[in-house]
């Protein structure tokens, strides 16, 4: 191939220094952030563009204001081995802070009824409901409602080579929807690189519940960071990972690229 289309930086580097290849013209592209439809008590942004210099002044709803007590976890996709540890330990910190009343901190997970099933002895619990599963285009709307928008990269070694090179596709998503992510897996996990490059969120490098739930309980202490991460989340969705932002760039990097026709 001419030059590489790639979904992290991490794996072109995986990729280069398995196979011991010469470097070659690489575009890192992810998912666009699709344009979704703010529900009327959330973020007024149905808008296609957003001043960059404007954007706080947009998000004086009732849900973005600095005291916030909705601690609703949202995890939106599938589970496979390569997410599943993570989430199960994220369901047990949020059964051990309803054990200690802290009932405010639920958890509810939008999955296939065949994912769902699989890992169900080991999610349920209280706090944790299962919400069914959600076609695309009316998964934005319960997202909306979270507190933080969680994913998972597994912590086990059979499942690194995918925690440490996959950025996944849910992430840009999860943007869209103004809320900040609660990445919970391996500190070199891509997923939590991207979460942190951008500063879209709080990155967990721990599958221990009680540490989980600790984190959960810090998190909710610091207002003024989750706005932040808030704002920069839709700033980025709206900007660099918008639509006609992730086509322009393809384009334009494949109009470099030599035909070998």
């Amino acid at each position: 191939a001419p030059a590489w289309l790639m979904i992290s930086r991490q794996l072109a580097h995986t990729l280069r220094h398995r196979y011991n290849l010469l470097p070659k013209p690489t575009l890192i592209i992810h998912n666009p952030a699709p344009s979704i439809e703010f529900a009327a008590n959330n973020l007024q942004l149905a808008r296609s563009t957003v001043a960059e210099d404007d954007l706080s002044c947009k998000l004086q709803t009732a849900n973005c204001k600095l005291q916030i007590t909705n601690r609703k976890l949202v995890y939106a996709g599938s589970i496979w081995p390569m997410h599943a540890d993570a989430l199960i330990a994220v369901a047990k910190a949020i059964h051990l802070l309803q054990a200690q009343g802290q009932t405010a901190y639920q958890l509810t997970i939008y999955t296939s009824e065949a994912h769902w099933a699989q890992y169900r002895l080991q999610l349920t619990g209280p706090g944790v409901q299962y919400g069914g599963w959600k076609p695309y285009h009316e998964i934005h709307a319960p997202l909306q409602q979270a507190w933080l928008l969680v994913c998972t990269a597994s912590f086990a070694e059979a499942h690194q080579a995918y925690s440490r090179s996959s950025v996944q596709t849910k992430l840009t998503d999860y943007m869209a929807c103004g809320k900040p992510i609660m990445f919970v897996g391996p500190a070199d996990a891509a997923s939590g690189a991207f979460v942190e490059d951008y500063d879209l969120g709080f990155t967990l490098a721990t599958q221990v519940p009680a540490d989980i739930a600790e984190r959960l309980q810090a998190i909710a202490r610091m207002p003024e960071q989750y706005h932040r991460k808030q704002l920069n989340s839709l700033h980025e969705a709206h900007t660099r990972f918008s639509k006609a932002e992730v086509q322009q760039e393809l384009y334009a990097f494949l109009k470099k690229i030599p035909s070998r026709l």
